[in-house]
C-alpha cells in the first residue's frame, strides 16, 4: 500500500542530530512485515515511525523525532485493555496499515485464532484493540493469509484478507462507527480464489473505488475492482504476459488519482509492470531499463510524487540491493544500496517506503545483521541510517564520514 502524506520531512543533520536510540530493544524479526509513515497526528510533525512485529510477536512502535530521537515502545505495553495472548499478532501475521486524513494510525493483523484486529493509536491517548472478526460475524483468516488496507474520503476504511481456500474478504469502515463484511469472491460470481501464503496490495481508484490484488489458483496476477458492483480481471490473461515467480513481491499504485499500476516479478524474476489506463498492458522493467533481477521472497514497495504523476518502487535484487525505479516520463534505475554502501538486505526481507513530500522520503528494510535499516532521501540528499545502530549514518570506504556518509546527491 501507498503510505504518501504531504507535510514537511526531516533534514538528514537533524537525524543524525536526535538519534539516540533505546538500546536493547527489540525489533521486527526478519521476514516480518514492516510498515511505514511521518508526521502521523500519532507523533506529529517532523517525525518518522515504523510500525512492526518483533520477534516476541508484540506489535512494535518505533519512531524518530528531533527532540527524542529514536524510541521503541511496546504497544502491548500501552493499550487500554491488556490484550490476552490470542489477542496478539501471531506468528507470521500480516501487517497492514491505514490513515485516513486528520485521523489516526490504524493497524490490522491477524491473531492466532484466524480473527482479524485492529489497532488503532490516538493523540495523546493508549493504543485500543478491537477484534473486527468478533464484531462483524468476518470468516476465519485461513493460515497463512495475507492482508491490505487502505483509507478513503470521509474517514472510510478497508481491509482485505482471505478466509478459507483463499476466499478474498472485505471489512469495511462507513466513516460513522460501523464495520461491515463482504464476501468478494461471492459477490463477483465465486469466479476467483486467491492463493493463500502469497502477497495482496490494494490502491484506491477516483479517490473512491478501491482496487484489490492478488495471485490466483492458477497463479496469475488478479484484480478485484469496485465501481458499480464488484469486478474480476485476470492480469496476466488480459496482458498476455509471463506469470508471478513463485515468492514473487506484490506492490500497487494509482497514477494521477485514474491509472492503476502493479508491480511483481515473473518466473524469470524480471521487475514487471501491469497498468490500465483505457486497457491493461504490460512493460518488463527489467528489459526497459537494465535493472538486475529480482531476489524471491523479499517484498516491494511503492508510493507517487507530484499529484500523483511520478511513481518510485523499491525492491531488492539477487545481490541483497534495494533498487530504486522512478517514472519521469520514462522509467530510470538506481542501485541505492551500492551508491551508499548500505548493508545487504536480508533474504525474506519485506519493504516499507513513505513519501512526505517530492523530496522527502524513504524505503525500510531489515538487513542481513538483523538491523533495521532505512535509506532516507531528505532534501533530495539519500544517505543509509543503521536504526539499530543508534541512528548512524553508513558511510562508504574512502568518504570522509561526517553526517549523513555516503550520500547520493539527486
Amino acid at each position: 500500500m501507498n503510505h504518501s502524506i504531504a507535510k514537511s520531512g526531516l533534514s538528514a543533520v537533524a537525524i543524525a542530530a536526535a538519534a539516540v536510540f533505546a538500546s536493547g530493544s527489540a525489533f521486527a524479526a526478519i521476514g516480518a512485515p514492516i510498515v511505514t509513515t511521518t508526521n502521523s497526528p500519532t507523533a506529529g510533525a517532523n517525525t518518522e515511525e515504523v510500525y512492526s512485529i518483533g520477534p516476541d510477536g508484540h506489535l512494535r512502535y518505533t519512531s524518530l523525532s528531533v527532540f527524542q530521537g529514536w524510541t521503541n515502545y511496546d504497544i502491548s505495553n500501552y493499550l487500554l485493555t491488556l490484550p490476552s495472548p490470542s489477542a496478539l499478532p501471531t506468528v507470521g501475521s500480516p501487517l497492514a496499515y491505514a490513515h485516513s486524513t486528520s485521523g489516526p494510525d490504524e493497524l490490522f493483523w491477524l491473531s492466532a485464532d484466524g480473527h482479524v484486529h485492529q489497532t488503532t493509536s490516538v493523540p495523546g491517548q493508549l493504543y485500543t484493540n478491537t477484534d473486527l472478526t468478533a464484531a462483524t460475524g468476518s470468516p476465519i483468516a485461513a493460515a497463512g493469509s495475507p492482508m491490505t488496507a487502505l483509507a478513503l474520503p470521509g474517514a472510510k476504511l478497508r481491509v482485505y484478507y482471505q478466509s478459507t481456500f483463499g476466499r478474498i474478504q472485505e471489512i469495511a469502515f462507513d466513516g460513522a462507527g460501523h464495520w461491515t463484511t463482504t464476501d468478494l469472491t461471492a459477490a463477483t460470481g465465486n469466479t476467483m480464489l486467491g492463493t493463500v501464503g502469497t502477497p495482496m496490495a490494494s490502491t484506491v481508484i477516483g479517490g473512491a473505488n478501491p482496487r484489490v490484488y492478488f495471485f490466483n489458483t492458477i497463479n496469475h496476477v488478479a484484480e478485484m475492482a469496485a465501481s458499480s458492483g464488484w469486478h474480476t480481471t485476470d492480469l496476466n490473461v488480459a496482458t498476455g504476459t509471463n506469470p508471478p515467480a513463485q515468492g514473487s513481491a506484490l506492490t500497487s499504485v494509482t497514477f494521477s488519482g485514474t491509472s492503476p499500476h502493479v508491480f511483481y516479478f515473473d518466473v524469470n524474476n524480471h521487475v514487471h509492470e501491469l497498468a490500465s489506463s483505457s486497457s491493461w498492458h504490460d512493460t518488463d522493467l527489467t528489459n526497459s531499463t537494465g535493472t538486475p533481477v529480482a531476489m524471491r521472497g523479499t517484498g516491494m514497495t511503492s508510493f507517487v510524487l507530484n499529484n500523483g504523476a511520478n511513481p518510485k518502487v523499491y525492491y531488492t535484487s539477487y545481490d541483497g540491493h534495494i533498487r530504486q525505479l522512478t517514472w519521469s516520463g520514462s522509467w530510470s534505475k538506481i542501485d541505492l544500496s551500492g551508491d551508499l554502501c548500505a548493508a545487504p538486505v536480508a533474504p525474506n526481507s519485506l519493504l516499507s517506503s513513505y513519501s512526505s513530500t517530492n523530496i522527502n522520503n524513504a524505503v525500510f528494510y531489515m538487513s542481513t545483521d538483523g538491523h533495521l535499516r532505512e535509506l532516507l532521501n531528505s532534501n533530495q540528499d539519500w544517505s543509509g541510517i543503521d536504526i539499530n545502530g543508534s541512528g548512524t549514518s553508513t558511510t562508504c570506504a574512502g568518504d570522509s564520514g561526517g553526517v549523513g556518509g555516503g550520500i547520493i546527491p539527486k
